[in-house]
């Protein structure tokens, strides 16, 4: 595989994993698990900006318009999470599907 189609595999996979296509686990077990978005809340909206960019750059615009969706609905403008944070004393975890969630309150789980 060249450089430039495991980048663009890293974006495919890390798209399809943020619209809900699929699992990293799924990914990861496919043999090619490679992504190119951060799960870290400090870079997480950049890396899916440039998502956007290398997607309008090949004129993959509906892509664009879902990831542009995803930041909306997912980001405040600052960067942070909209989502609210789990505050259990001892939060459970029952499935390891990002974004993690804690069973007992349904609210996301950030270190």
């Amino acid at each position: 595989m060249t450089h430039e189609q495991m980048i663009h595999i890293s974006m495919i996979n890390s798209y399809h994993v943020l619209m809900g296509n699929t699992t990293i686990e799924d990914v990861a077990k496919s043999g090619i698990g490679v992504f190119c978005h951060s799960l870290d809340e400090e870079d997480a909206m950049n890396s899916i900006g440039f998502m956007i960019e290398y997607f309008k750059d090949l004129e993959m615009y509906e892509r664009c318009a879902k990831l542009k969706k995803y930041v909306s609905k997912t980001f405040n403008e600052d960067g942070s999470y909209k989502d609210s944070m789990c505050e259990c004393s001892h939060p459970e975890i029952d499935r390891y599907i990002y974004p993690i969630k804690c069973s007992l309150c349904d609210l996301t789980i950030k270190r």
